[in-house]
């Protein structure tokens, strides 16, 4: 009985082994790093990129790829849609790049996922039972990691956007407006929203109704100054909080971001909608409020206005309440470069 044992444990050893040294990784990245040196059979891993739709390729030392170009997903200008990955030897160019750093197409793939998405693709060339328990410990562990940077990240940060979430921004709008009273400077505030969102997310998913809203966001970034702050919440709203901007700016730009997507074709993305509009609310402190909290729902009545009142595609300003007298007056001399936006 002792050495049926003993035979056991031992044999039990190179799996123990590797998992020990697996978690003394302290990172995802390192941890795939891990499994693809230590890897006694050829293996690709596959990292999905999803703010641009390709696979960036990590291979095992044993396998000799000349070439170490990204693959990217979308062909012939479509969209390219996450969901595929979940079988990814079904999507033509995965495969036949595969099939060919392989030189087979008996290969295996596990794809790798955390929270409802696939994070990455193993393609593999081994049917072992020892790697399919190897990958099953991978994925656990490794989501520890994914969870923890979730976590971190949510507690400011919008996973569509990459910008502030609501809570976080409505946090940084109190700062901005504690400074702009100090300094006796105007601030402004937008909110803006997709006109056809609703109807996207049922016509096409709301993958693709969210790609836009994250393509718009981009783009607002790139065309605004660096001190700018952005915010995006679930419901596809996006705030835009202009330091040093009175209502006059602020209307200016919010035209230029309505204008740039009613003038934009669609059709490609969405065939049922040629043009899409946005709606948009704005205020400006200290002329139509005293506090964040006012700022912001001045705002949102305005965006309301906007979109459900008047039909959407539009811009609607938001008015003091009878009566309201702000914190300082701003002086019509105000430096021209503190409108700029």
């Amino acid at each position: 009985m002792k050495s049926i044992i003993n035979k056991t444990n031992n044999s039990a050893t190179p799996f123990t082994k590797w998992v020990a040294a697996l978690k003394k990784q302290n990172s995802f990245s390192t941890s795939i790093d891990y499994f693809v040196e230590t890897a006694n059979f050829p293996v690709l891993y596959f990292e999905y990129q999803d703010s641009k739709a390709w696979l960036s390729l990590k291979k095992s030392s044993n396998l000799v790829v000349e070439d170490f170009l990204c693959l990217r997903l979308p062909e012939s200008g479509s969209v390219f849609d996450p969901i595929q990955l979940y079988k990814p030897k079904q999507i033509p160019i995965f495969h036949s790049h595969v099939q060919r750093l392989f030189g087979t197409q008996e290969y295996r793939c596990f794809p790798l996922i955390f929270n409802r998405r696939v994070v990455g693709v193993f393609a593999y060339l081994s049917d072992s039972v020892l790697v399919k328990d190897q990958l099953f410990v991978l994925n656990s562990y490794i989501k520890d990691f994914l969870w923890r940077e979730k976590w971190e990240r949510d507690g400011t940060m919008d996973d569509l956007t990459g910008c502030l979430n609501k809570k976080a921004f409505l946090k940084q709008l109190f700062i901005e407006i504690s400074r702009a009273r100090r300094l006796q400077l105007p601030l402004s505030l937008i909110l803006l929203q997709l006109d056809q969102f609703e109807t996207l997310e049922s016509n096409y998913s709301s993958y693709k109704a969210n790609i836009f809203i994250k393509s718009l966001v981009n783009n607002l970034i790139k065309d605004s100054r660096s001190y700018d702050l952005f915010g995006c919440w679930p419901t596809g709203q996006v705030g835009v909080i202009l330091p040093h901007t009175s209502e006059r700016g602020a209307g200016m730009k919010a035209e230029k971001i309505r204008w740039s997507v009613q003038s934009a074709d669609f059709s490609k993305v969405f065939p049922s909608h040629t043009h899409l509009t946005l709606s948009l609310g704005l205020s400006e402190y200290p002329r139509a409020s005293r506090s964040a909290e006012s700022l912001f729902h001045s705002t949102l009545k305005a965006l309301s206005f906007a979109g459900k009142e008047c039909g959407g595609n539009m811009t609607a300003v938001a008015t003091p309440p009878v009566g309201f007298k702000p914190d300082f007056s701003v002086q019509n001399t105000v430096n021209n470069l503190r409108d700029l936006t």
